[in-house]
């Protein structure tokens, strides 16, 4: 399996702090001013990595016991090719009624995951565990793990494969009927699947099916806007008993001028999947990892260990979470030529995980607390120079040990998001020039949850149909990690674009992430991506 796509997931952190760059592929087509328009395009990719560490802990059959030495440690180098396809279209109906149409393949590439072997308890293998089919089983239970052999090379879509994703999604991100009425269009409703976004996409910016419903009172009196919805937060089409469980959020805001904008916003989301759960177990994960790293292979407690891991692993997370969001949020202009942002919050509420012992595994529910704040800076002293100091800070916390959840005093204190969206950085978040294709999930902040301290710095640069963007941060922990480190390390990105017609885009991407001591192998991640854009006219 390509480690990149699972560790940006658990790396998510904030999302909305600056606008996307000109070098993403927006799928938020602009219409002509025309009644019907129809566009499509397609957008190639090669990429090539190296050392970007992976959280994925793989069963070694021939060692027969978990990997440990490969545990957030840098993972090889690969290069792949991928691409997207896409079209778009809108009718104009009336002056009042609109219809939105997005495809897209979602990113295409051939990778393969690592294959599963039925494991077994065993009284011959150092981990107490041995491969099924060896014949050295001591009783019934089985576990079904994942190895560290690859498995066949596939092709695949947004990280899974391309059949889950036709029957998920049917490549459909947007289709919705759009209303206004009053005043300069002051009543503005979508219904349909939709881009949403909450608390600036701290917590939510993806697709998702619902109603959206927008008032800008400013528009026949005082400067204030307000705005709710009620949405199912997934790119797949709900199922069964999903319909039960709409995610609702509101924000209010006061509008001084055009482009100004301070408000507050709310949210709340009850969550059966197991998504939610999934955060939690990763830092449960981590204590058994350290364990594991800690105990002699063959003692009584590096096979408790081993069995409790395989049993964290082989359960799919599940746990009904409840938790909401409130917060303030703004974007006000100093003078000209500058201006600043802010987003600031909180998380709370409670999340349903497991418990895992060496026999089985038991529901839980952990009461959560977490924090985030976000500011940025816009200056643009001119010659075409954006510069933009910026600030990200997430609450993340350790686990609580099983001990503790099982005598119900355990609780998380670690900033949780539905399906947050990042541009800030492009390897430690989600951004450069395949930011719009990232595949967003429930998560957390930092590594396993351990939460993000990041200041840094964002110099960009445009003339004419060329554009560059170097970001940079020193990236800590809000927590120690397992092994004591708090220093994810310094990472710097280039970002290049040129686009001489308005159908063709030239791409190019420069990302290094040097590890600090929350990895327990040092080294420099890396990622390199050339890309084209080519749209209609």
């Amino acid at each position: 399996m390509d480690p990149f796509p699972l560790i940006a997931a658990l790396l998510l952190a904030s999302a909305g702090d600056a606008p996307p760059a000109s070098d993403t592929l927006a799928l938020e087509l602009l219409e002509e001013n025309a009644p019907l328009w129809v566009r499509a395009g397609l957008s190639p990719r090669y990429t090539w990595q190296a050392g970007i560490p992976s959280t994925l802990v793989l069963f070694d059959g021939a060692a027969q016991a978990f990997a440990t030495d490969r545990y957030l440690t840098p993972g090889p180098a690969q290069g792949y090719a991928s691409g997207i396809l896409f079209a778009s279209a809108g009718w104009e109906a009336t002056g009042w009624l609109g219809f939105r149409l997005d495809l897209d393949s979602g990113l295409v590439r051939s990778q393969s995951f690592p294959s599963t072997a039925v494991v077994c308890p065993s009284l011959t293998s150092p981990s107490g565990l041995a491969i099924a089919s060896g014949g050295s089983c001591v009783g019934q239970v089985r576990y079904s793990l994942a190895t560290t052999t690859a498995g066949p090379r596939e092709i695949t879509s947004n990280g899974q494969s391309f059949s889950s994703e036709a029957s998920q999604t049917a490549f459909i991100r947007q289709l919705y009927a759009d209303v206004s009425a009053g005043r300069a269009g002051a009543f503005h409703a979508r219904l349909g699947r939709q881009r949403l976004r909450i608390a600036d996409g701290f917590v939510y910016d993806d697709w998702g099916l619902g109603l959206d419903l927008d008032l800008d009172v400013g528009a026949f009196g005082p400067p204030l806007t307000f705005s709710a919805s009620v949405f199912y937060p997934s790119r797949a089409w709900p199922t069964g008993s999903a319909w039960k469980y709409p995610v609702v959020a509101a924000a209010a805001e006061w509008t001084p001028s055009l482009g100004e904008w301070v408000g507050l916003w709310g949210a709340w989301s009850s969550d059966s999947t197991g998504d939610a759960a999934a955060i939690l177990r990763q830092g449960l994960v981590e204590n058994d990892v350290l364990e594991l790293l800690q105990t002699t292979p063959g003692s009584a407690a590096y096979k408790a260990a081993s069995r409790r891991m395989a049993n964290l692993l082989t359960d799919p997370a599940r746990g009904s979470s409840s938790l909401g969001w409130i917060g303030a949020s703004g974007r006000l202009e100093l003078n000209a030529w500058s201006e600043v942002r802010f987003t600031a919050g909180i998380a709370f509420g409670t999340l349903g995980a497991l418990a895992s012992t060496t026999l089985a595994t038991t529901p839980i529910e952990v009461p959560t607390l977490g924090w985030l704040l976000s500011a940025r800076l816009v200056a643009q002293p001119g010659s075409g120079f954006t510069i933009s100091p910026f600030f990200i800070w997430l609450t993340g916390d350790s686990p609580p040990s099983t001990q503790q959840i099982l005598s119900g005093s355990g609780s998380w204190g670690g900033f949780l998001a539905i399906s947050p969206y990042i541009t800030a950085l492009n390897l430690f978040f989600q951004g450069g020039i395949s930011e719009s294709y990232s595949d967003r999930r429930a998560s957390a902040s930092g590594v396993n949850a351990r939460g993000v301290v990041a200041p840094g710095l964002e110099v960009r640069w445009s003339k004419g149909d060329f554009d560059a963007t170097v970001k940079a941060a020193w990236l800590w922990s809000d927590e120690p990690s397992a092994l004591g480190g708090v220093s994810y390390g310094p990472e710097v990105d280039l970002n290049l674009a040129w686009s001489p017609w308005r159908w063709l885009a030239l791409l190019a991407e420069a990302d290094v992430l040097a590890l600090g001591n929350f990895f327990p192998g040092q080294g420099v991640a890396r990622k390199f991506i050339l890309g084209v854009n080519l749209s209609t006219p």
